[in-house]
């Protein structure tokens, strides 16, 4: 039986590349719900897609900051294939500005889409994993979620809080055989870079009266990320990895893409995994999630 998927922000970047690579398989080893914020940007999905379109690849309306959208996928999934096998919470927003250049909601709109749109999608896939005592959770995080980056501080926060989010239900879902990894790349060759900059731009942060130095600086610092690809890792490396942690018999809770994340984190954590965290809230709950899941 082809184990049946669910990803957000299939519109560009990681979530269009996993929904094509899943839905492509030869061995049609996956039915992969590819879901858009807008349906009207899904003229790359559809192309790169083919004849997949409705045979392995489902495109679907899901805009995580919404609901009611979540709820009618959801609902169509089960109602359709009993189940859902595989979550991949993709969809995210970046935004490089320093925080006193735009408005609140602004900055909210981050944490909304990467941090709330992740526990809202989670919110209502859970019961049914629960359910079937069965299911893969993976959440697209970032290395900004282990050693936050200048200009980034409401990206970072929300990656920084969605490896709390991982973690807290990794435990707790050991009970119910549902596996919980996050995914950590450092910078991919996707336009997450140019377009947090561009975002910012549009939302008017050079017109915003910040001082002359903030702005050299601020400037300097987005040039050099915008022009300084060759370290840049190639999308279809973080694909292998995120269809690593789908298909790994034992998942890791922390899936590092690269030499570079791996460096990068080793900086801050010991166990590169995230298994001894893990491991050190199972001791501190006296094993009670594991007892549940052999009982």
């Amino acid at each position: 039986m082809p184990k049946i998927v669910l990803i957000t922000g299939c519109t560009t970047g990681f979530g269009l590349a996993l929904a094509i690579r899943l839905g492509k398989d030869e061995a049609k080893r996956y039915l992969v719900y590819a879901t858009l914020p807008f349906l009207h940007e899904k003229d790359a999905l559809v192309a790169q897609a083919g004849e997949a379109v409705d045979d392995t690849i489902f495109i679907r309306h899901l805009d995580v900051t919404k609901e009611n959208t979540i709820e009618s996928v959801v609902v169509e999934i089960i109602q359709t294939h009993g189940s859902i096998d595989v979550l991949v919470n993709n969809a995210g927003i970046p935004l490089t500005a320093p925080v006193e250049t735009l408005s609140l909601a602004d900055h909210k709109q981050v944490m909304d889409i990467n941090f709330w749109g992740t526990f809202l999608t989670i919110r209502y896939v859970l019961p049914h994993m629960k359910k079937q005592r069965s299911g893969r959770i993976i959440n697209m995080a970032s290395i900004a979620g282990v050693l936050s980056v200048p200009y980034d501080p409401l990206y970072c926060a929300s990656k920084f809080a969605v490896e709390s989010l991982s973690l807290s239900l990794a435990v707790e879902l050991q009970a119910f055989n549902v596996a919980v990894s996050i995914i950590s790349p450092s910078v991919a060759a996707t336009n997450m870079s140019k377009r947090a900059v561009s975002i910012a731009k549009e939302l008017g942060v050079m017109e915003s009266g910040m001082d002359d130095r903030t702005k050299q600086l601020y400037t300097t610092y987005t040039t050099m990320w915008q022009h300084d690809e060759s370290a840049f890792q190639p999308v279809d490396e973080v694909i292998e990895v995120i269809i690593k942690a789908m298909t790994d018999e034992k998942p890791i809770f922390r899936y590092l893409t690269s030499t570079a994340a791996e460096n990068l984190a080793k900086v801050k954590l010991i166990d590169t995994t995230g298994n001894a965290e893990i491991e050190g809230v199972n001791e501190l709950t006296k094993n009670l999630f594991i007892s549940a899941a052999n009982s």
